[in-house]
């Protein structure tokens, strides 16, 4: 990350990637990286012959779209409103499973970030489609950047700028990974970051009182995270990043989206397990459940422990 060369956009012409090219690009511009813009070919099939049991077919999706012509014609016009930007900009069709061929180009091409948008679909249509994005999180070999719309309330059509970077951390080495990701990031945007910890309260059965809430915060765990923050504020500061930090009690996904809005968060990052599986059905992933719920674009970094390997 700190030797960011090769950005991969994927794309499906939806509102969430439109917005997803912009932070593409400005991301692009400052860390003067190459743009690799690819679609899926059969998943745009896919989608268009779902989209109607689903709802209305969008205008980004006209019946007769999906050809490989047309569909390296918008390419092209993606292309250029990088390269209007003055970033290196190339485009790939490739065909297959969505996730699959996204990360592959990730893995071939040495990415340093994969960028795309996400619906933030949940219940049945989340059942129905899955979400690429989700898959993508998972398994991809580099950190992966999703963006939902609206953005923070807004559509954004203009390069934004990121300026508040929220680091989830649990002191694990997948919150490590995220923060040495979170350095050259927070150092190209001159942001300001906000590190914030929650300790899960949880109910335990005693033989004398019956169910108790137990806090996992007692003063050594609390003393423990303290400590652990301590460190971590003082590296940002000697790389020369304005950084302060939170301890909180709750639910990680719901106080981090609760610390989200409080920051003004223009950027999470944050650190993923990467289990897939029996594992990913047992542990769950917070940072599937922020990048689901967030109003602000979320870059999960993956620790490589776990590697993928194409299905």
């Amino acid at each position: 990350m700190r030797d960011l060369k090769t950005i991969v956009l994927g794309t499906d012409f939806s509102q969430s990637a439109n917005a997803a090219l912009t932070y593409a690009i400005g991301i692009a511009k400052k860390f003067d990286a190459r743009l690799v813009i690819v679609v899926v070919y059969d998943a745009v099939h896919l989608m268009i012959e779902m989209l109607p049991e689903l709802g209305p077919v969008p205008e980004e999706f006209p019946s007769n779209f999906p050809t490989r012509e047309k569909l390296q014609k918008a390419l092209d016009g993606l292309a250029a409103q990088a390269a209007a930007e003055g970033v290196q900009t190339e485009t790939q069709i490739k065909d297959g499973r969505a996730y699959v061929s996204l990360i592959q180009v990730a893995r071939d091409m040495k990415a340093g970030m994969l960028i795309m948008g996400t619906r933030g679909l949940k219940g049945v249509d989340h059942f129905l489609i899955g979400s690429t994005a989700e898959q993508v999180v998972r398994m991809s070999p580099c950190p992966v950047l999703t963006v939902r719309v609206p953005v923070n309330g807004r559509s954004p059509k203009e390069i934004p700028d990121i300026k508040h970077i929220l680091v989830p951390v649990d002191f694990s080495m997948f919150s490590q990974e995220a923060v040495e990701c979170v350095v050259p990031t927070a150092k190209r945007f001159n942001a300001e970051v906000y590190l914030v910890h929650a300790i899960e309260q949880y109910v335990y059965v005693s033989s004398l009182h019956g169910f108790t809430t137990r806090s996992a915060a007692d003063e050594n765990e609390r003393k423990r995270a303290s400590d652990q923050m301590t460190k971590l504020i003082q590296m940002f500061h000697d790389n020369g990043i304005q950084a302060t930090s939170r301890i909180c009690e709750g639910l990680p996904d719901a106080e981090i989206m609760k610390a989200a809005q409080e920051s003004h968060a223009d950027l999470i990052v944050m650190g993923t397990h990467g289990r897939t599986g029996l594992q990913h059905t047992l542990v769950g992933s917070v940072a599937e459940k922020v990048v689901r719920r967030s109003s602000c674009p979320v870059m999960t970094v993956k620790s490589p422990t776990f590697s993928f390997a194409a299905p």
